[in-house]
């Protein structure tokens, strides 16, 4: 299934998801972090426990930010440009209005 998540501009934020697919819901705590000396934004990602799954996966357009760890079982994370496609990436100004997370658990 695919799930949708909003992005927002804001520098340092947590929120959590819940994640439907192959007939199960699986919940994750997401930190979402601007790196502004580096230019490019990350995320950690934790189970309801707060324990980590995955830290620092930097927020990169057009490929599976959790192919690397598909032994984990959570699914395949994208970041999709859907507004102005002549941005490549998203940065501090606007990862909100162009982009979104799209998490895909089957």
């Amino acid at each position: 299934m695919i799930n949708e998540i909003a992005l927002s501009n804001q520098p340092n934020q947590t929120y959590t998801i819940t994640v439907s697919g192959n007939n199960r819901n699986v919940t994750f705590i997401i930190e979402q972090s601007y790196n502004s000396i580096a230019g490019y934004w990350t995320i950690n990602i934790y189970d309801q426990s707060k324990q980590s799954i995955v830290m620092d996966i930097p927020l990169l357009a057009g490929q599976n930010l959790l192919e690397q760890y598909g032994y984990l079982n959570i699914g395949e994370l994208y970041v999709i440009n859907i507004g102005d496609q002549s941005i490549s990436k998203p940065d501090d100004t606007n990862i909100a209005d162009n982009f979104k997370l799209v998490w895909v658990l089957e």
